[in-house]
């Protein structure tokens, strides 16, 4: 299980054939479980140790912007679009592709000119034709040269983006000096996330990493 993971993350490897072996599958899901589990913990505590001996230098709460979804689009709607942004271009299909492009651009449309509401109902028709009109656009300049790229900086890349859409709601303002510590070791939990759902994706296929982001989104 970690020999076939980190030998993946030396070398990620795009065109493996698919494993449904339950044994793999569990595997993989024991990584990931395992993996993450680790990761809050260790935030969880570097917070608590944080706040204890430095109380005026981090807020009690991180100051980034929680919305009110409901429970099913936090945990099934959400992880859907977002591995169809992130993880479905891995296999780098045309169509996967332009997928990709269209659900991206819906959530830098929404965070930038519909404060944040990714979600909302508000201007949701204006706001899917306005993605899909920037993701044709974003796939006529980048299909070519994305088809092209070493599949490793692909991959990278895309863990990188999916940690960073994660802390885009941060108000840096009123950011407290060990704030911006743990914002960043937070970042760097994302984006290993990202590189779990990305190995999950390739391995076993997008449900895969769909169910898992959506088990994680539930817990």
């Amino acid at each position: 299980m970690f020999k076939n993971f980190f030998s993946f993350l030396r070398h990620p490897v795009e065109n493996v054939p698919y494993t449904y072996k339950a044994k793999d599958l569990l595997g993989t899901v024991a990584l990931y479980a395992l993996f993450t589990a680790g990761l809050i913990a260790a935030l969880a505590l570097l917070y608590l140790c944080l706040r204890e001996f430095f109380p005026d230098l981090i807020n009690k709460e991180l100051p980034i912007s929680h919305h009110p979804y409901h429970w099913a689009i936090v945990s099934l709607l959400g992880p859907f679009l977002e591995e169809c942004a992130f993880r479905l271009p891995l296999r780098r299909y045309k169509a996967f592709l332009f997928i990709g492009l269209v659900v991206f651009s819906y959530f830098i449309i929404s965070h930038l000119t519909f404060s944040h509401q990714n979600y909302s109902t508000d201007h949701l028709a204006l706001r899917i034709v306005l993605a899909i009109l920037a993701g044709a656009l974003l796939y006529v300049l980048l299909h070519k040269p994305f088809a092209r790229c070493r599949f490793g900086g692909v991959f990278y890349v895309s863990a990188i983006v999916f940690g960073c859409i994660h802390i885009a709601n941060a108000h840096f303002s009123e950011f407290l000096p060990l704030d911006y510590v743990f914002l960043l070791l937070y970042l760097g939990k994302q984006i290993f996330t990202g590189v779990l759902l990305g190995y999950a994706r390739l391995r076993h296929g997008l449900p895969a990493s769909v169910i898992l982001h959506m088990l994680n989104n539930s817990i």
